[in-house]
């Protein structure tokens, strides 16, 4: 049975759910305003609290960054909650991001040589040997499609399974064929992982790519 619960601001009584109270301290874990009211207070003091909390930040902005950045390398479901956020935030607005780094490339071009002069060396130390032939005969292993959707009649980008930042290197064995939007979502992210977020997951094709990458690791031969 649902009990009701007088709202201390507007004296209405309503269900003592969720869907009525927002969280608070008192003893049912419910605030002593329901959401009505508390969505009232807001609009009308909305400026006011925004301005509150821009000057609160500017003069605790240290300690605030020092408690998240805590909070955040301390609890493995913030860490997870947080990377899932900045997964869809990307996804929904790829282009956005796209426009502004290379607006950001445009502006600071000897910051943007150094990074990618420091990346092809780092790239440099990394095991390589991917023939144009081996590339040809990956492509033919996974029948010409995107290994991870299985996309058709699509230009398909050489995907480390292991990415480059983890020390995977450009050799038989860590080179998937994967689609634009595929490569560019993996980015550098655990293959698997990223992978079983996706809508697209295929047990069957994360079967062929994970037997692919590890027999062709031991034999070094596509």
């Amino acid at each position: 049975m649902i009990n009701n619960k007088r709202c201390t601001k507007c004296s209405e009584c309503k269900p003592q759910t969720s869907e009525h109270f927002p969280k608070g301290t008192d003893k049912d874990g419910f605030s002593c305003w329901c959401k009505a009211c508390h969505k009232s207070y807001y609009q009308r003091n909305r400026e006011k609290k925004l301005q509150y909390s821009i000057s609160y930040y500017a003069e605790n902005k240290e300690q605030i960054l020092a408690a998240q950045h805590e909070r955040y390398i301390s609890n493995e479901n913030v860490r997870s909650r947080q990377k899932e956020l900045s997964s869809k935030h990307y996804t929904k607005h790829k282009n956005d991001y796209i426009k502004r780094a290379r607006a950001w490339a445009r502006k600071n071009p000897e910051q943007k040589r150094n990074y990618t002069n420091k990346r092809r060396a780092y790239i440099r130390t990394l095991p390589s040997g991917l023939t144009k032939s081996d590339w040809a005969r990956i492509i033919v292993h996974f029948d010409h499609k995107c290994a991870y959707c299985g996309g058709e009649n699509k230009p398909l980008q050489q995907d480390h399974f292991i990415p480059v930042a983890s020390g995977g290197g450009l050799i038989i064995g860590n080179i998937v064929p994967a689609c634009a939007d595929c490569n560019s979502s993996k980015h550098n992210k655990d293959a698997f992982k990223w992978y079983a977020d996706q809508s697209f997951f295929d047990a069957e094709k994360w079967k062929k790519i994970n037997d692919y990458t590890q027999q062709t690791r031991k034999i070094g031969t596509a």
